[in-house]
């Protein structure tokens, strides 16, 4: 079953803003997978970032609150 909903992570860079785009659920293990790639870009210095989730059906409590924190560390 968990492979049923597991995450794919695409990425696209354009006009210096990076696109992170998951595809499907984003549960705690799906959250630390995103956390590790929004940390990589913060490290290359892109700190321009859009999270687009209009390819995530369902999005656990905790992965909102890992967004949430993340978000500020861009601020």
């Amino acid at each position: 079953m968990n492979g049923v909903f597991s995450m794919t992570l695409n990425k696209l860079i354009q006009e210096g803003i990076s696109i992170l785009i998951p595809s499907g659920r984003i549960g705690i293990v799906e959250m630390d997978q995103l956390k590790t790639a929004l940390k990589k870009l913060m490290g290359q210095g892109r700190n321009k970032v859009v999270v687009d989730l209009s390819y995530v059906p369902d999005l656990s409590w905790s992965a909102i609150g890992g967004l949430v924190e993340k978000s500020k560390e861009f601020q």
